[in-house]
């Protein structure tokens, strides 16, 4: 991560009363974009935001664990997990408004790939797993929870042009493995939304407003359906208050 954003969120923040926005969904899902679409549009309501694209957490090693799964899954995964939350807990902490690509409940998704194909031992598993519950006893749930819901084929699309164009480093072998990563990813991530919305009915995210987009939503018409509602429940709190 650049020093410049761990510095913004360890220092205290003014604005009221700071928040955690999520932008979930698998890889090529448009997260990034939705990210900074949501961050500058907050920032131009006049309030400050920190716009967090998850290729700021990735290790330089990423590109390895997908070649050589066995030797850095563990460890790259490890570090994605221990960044992100570190960044959320002292954002939390000073009071920051911060809009980020991926949430804390997202990561155990993609260790139970690795431990599925045989990349990582139980043990490993069981480890990764400790750790990621220790960090959401002490991180609360986003404020605002968004699901980007598109096809296997669309994020393939995606990805292969944005790594053509240079906007993405090319971080599969080949084209093979980037499929089968990006379907498995795909179901996975229909049972994590499922998982969300059953302990969302049963209260566990009473304070999180939830949205979820197909690819047919443009990024555009999704930030300004979020913003208009989540401002107005920031309203709402204020008026309580």
């Amino acid at each position: 991560m650049t020093n410049d954003l761990w510095d913004e969120v360890d220092t205290p923040s003014a604005i009221y009363p700071g928040g955690y926005i999520a932008v979930s969904g698998n890889t090529g899902a448009g997260k990034s974009t939705l990210v900074n679409l949501l961050s500058s549009r907050i920032r131009e309501l006049g309030l400050q935001a920190v716009g967090v694209n998850e290729r700021t957490f990735h290790h330089p090693l990423l590109k390895q664990m997908f070649a050589n799964p066995q030797k850095y899954a563990l460890p790259v995964q490890l570090n994605f997990l221990v960044q992100r939350s570190l960044f959320l807990i002292r954002s939390m902490e000073n009071n920051h408004l911060v809009v980020l690509e991926r949430s804390h409940y997202d990561d155990p998704i993609f260790i139970r790939e690795h431990y599925d194909r045989g990349h990582i031992s139980s043990a490993e598993l069981d480890a990764y797993l400790t750790i990621s519950e220790r960090f959401k006893k002490i991180i609360p749930a986003p404020d605002v929870f968004v699901f980007l819901n598109v096809s296997p084929q669309t994020s393939f699309e995606r990805i292969t042009y944005a790594e053509k164009s240079g906007e993405r480093p090319c971080e599969f072998p080949n084209d093979e493995v980037k499929l089968l990563y990006i379907n498995s990813w795909y179901k996975r991530y229909q049972a994590f939304f499922a998982d969300i919305r059953s302990k969302a009915s049963e209260g566990i995210f009473s304070n999180t407003m939830f949205f979820e987009f197909t690819e047919s939503v443009q990024p555009q018409q999704a930030a300004e359906r979020i913003l208009d509602a989540w401002g107005k429940s920031r309203e709402g709190n204020r008026n309580v208050d």
